[in-house]
């Protein structure tokens, strides 16, 4: 069965690989919309500004603002040809700066550290320092190419002492710009993380459940194919661990049945093979219904003869009258359609049967490579054998063990006699016949499907001895038998 992977944190590797990644296509779509939506835009717009409050520099200032045009151009030429995330935090850390720069100069020029173009200078802060995700190194970078050069200019151009305290004010709007450009790089941050954690781990989770997928699609053309080739109690048994196709034989008590065509060969010979495909299809069927229904084991087709065991790898007390309850009732099933029969047959359709009863060696044989078969191999499948070709047509020939643990004293038993048999010389075999049952109601009800999950209903028995219709595969119970009828018949 499928085992399900406990969840796994991503690989530190593949984190940060997809953080690189996604970091250098957010700078370059950053410095695209910054470059060509708001820097051009604005620095051009205040230039407006720039006639009503600095008339007289004003075309030193166009001037100065124009440069944003080739830092612009050259920011976003290398942006655009890098792949590299730490040369794309750079880029835009230089970018910053080649902005901030003519700002710096417009504020020197027109007053310093009372200028308003001061307040320029935190636009940019706000657009360097907020949106790239620049790491902390970078950050303060970035930091320093904004603000360092407006005051060293201060420092070199400007009489300090004439605008101190304007200048003391300036640089707590540059702490309070800065914090609040930090705190929303933070919080930016840690959403972008955990926006990669989810996919990773999205991605994680779709890997897993491909293998599920992929791991159950496997198993159901397992299954699939086992159906075809193993007996629905067998295909239950591996699909619930219960037996393993690669795991050993072992023993067992099984009570065997072997059924055959009578004088099929010299039929053969003597009608058509579409008739003889008929015949031998009508019978499969007719015998594997009842040997379904009684949740025997079907070992193996042999030409036109069926092998079959109860007991294994379903347990059942009763198991010796489930197998002989199956032969009474193939005959009778058969009888029932003679017309059917003799239509294809030209004369009567006659079966023999042999059931015998003993340990076994049981499991999956053949080749792991090409084709296994679950089978029962052992001294009492041979006997049930011989017991068939002993057998009259439509006789039920049965071996003293199994005739000793019928528990049910429903059975009519006629004793044959001692037999010597094939196979078996030196010993005697006293050999039974079952002439018929005292309780034939069983006999009425074919096999049904489940009518909540399609599989077969099989006939088994309370606590309390009555028989009961069950499915294995979902745990439906028909408590009554005779509702049976109400349910369609399997296809």
């Amino acid at each position: 069965m499928v085992e399900m992977k406990q969840e796994t944190p991503p690989s530190v590797s593949a984190f940060e690989e997809i953080r690189r990644k996604e970091k250098l296509d957010e700078l370059k779509a950053v410095l695209e919309t910054i470059g060509n939506k708001m820097v051009f835009p604005l620095y051009f717009a205040f230039w407006v500004a720039d006639v009503l409050y600095v008339p007289h520099l004003k075309w030193e200032f166009l001037a100065l603002r124009a440069t944003i045009i080739p830092t612009s151009l050259v920011a976003l030429f290398f942006m655009r040809r890098t792949d590299s995330s730490e040369a794309a935090e750079y880029i835009t850390i230089c970018y910053a700066a080649g902005v901030a720069l003519p700002i710096t100069i417009m504020t020197i020029m027109s007053g310093g550290q009372t200028s308003l173009y001061y307040a320029g200078l935190n636009l940019v802060a706000v657009g360097a320092l907020s949106f790239p995700p620049l790491r902390t190194p970078q950050f303060l970078l970035a930091l320093i190419g904004v603000f360092l050069p407006f005051y060293i200019g201060v420092l070199l151009f400007t009489d300090i002492a004439v605008g101190i305290n304007r200048l003391v004010i300036n640089s707590f709007f540059v702490v309070g710009t800065v914090t609040i450009c930090f705190l929303i790089r933070h919080f930016n941050e840690k959403l972008r993380l955990s926006e990669i954690r989810m996919k990773l781990n999205l991605q994680d989770e779709l890997v897993n459940r491909e293998n599920i997928i992929l791991q159950k699609t496997e198993e159901g053309i397992k299954l699939r194919t086992l159906s075809n080739q193993f007996s629905p109690q067998v295909v239950h048994a591996i699909k619930n661990n219960e037996i393993d196709i690669e795991g050993r034989v072992h023993s067992g008590e099984i009570c065997c049945i072997f059924i055959d065509i009578v004088n099929s060969t010299e039929r053969v010979a003597n009608i058509d093979a579409s008739s003889v495909d008929k015949v031998i299809s009508m019978f499969m069927e007719d015998a594997i219904k009842v040997l379904l229904k009684y949740d025997i084991t079907v070992d193996k087709f042999l030409g036109d003869g069926i092998l079959a065991f109860c007991n294994d790898p379903i347990k059942y007390s009763d198991y010796h009258e489930r197998v002989v309850h199956s032969a009474l009732e193939i005959i009778e099933k058969i009888s029932s359609r003679s017309d059917e029969y003799q239509s294809y047959w030209l004369k009567d359709l006659e079966v023999s049967i042999g059931i015998a009863s003993g340990s076994a060696n049981i499991g999956f044989y053949g080749s792991s490579r090409y084709f296994k078969s679950y089978t029962a191999i052992g001294p009492v499948v041979n006997l049930a054998s011989r017991l068939c070709s002993e057998a009259r047509p439509n006789q039920i020939l049965v071996s003293s063990d199994v005739v000793n643990k019928l528990v049910s004293s429903e059975f009519e038993v006629k004793a044959i006699g001692e037999r010597t048999l094939k196979g078996f010389e030196g010993e005697i075999h006293q050999v039974y016949e079952i002439t018929g049952c005292s309780e034939g109601e069983l006999v009425s009800f074919d096999i049904h499907d489940c009518p909540k999950c399609n599989s077969i209903l099989h006939l088994t028995t309370d606590d309390e001895g009555i028989y009961l219709f069950s499915c294995r595969e979902c745990g439906f119970q028909l408590d009554d038998i005779a509702d049976v009828d109400e349910i369609p018949k399997a296809s």
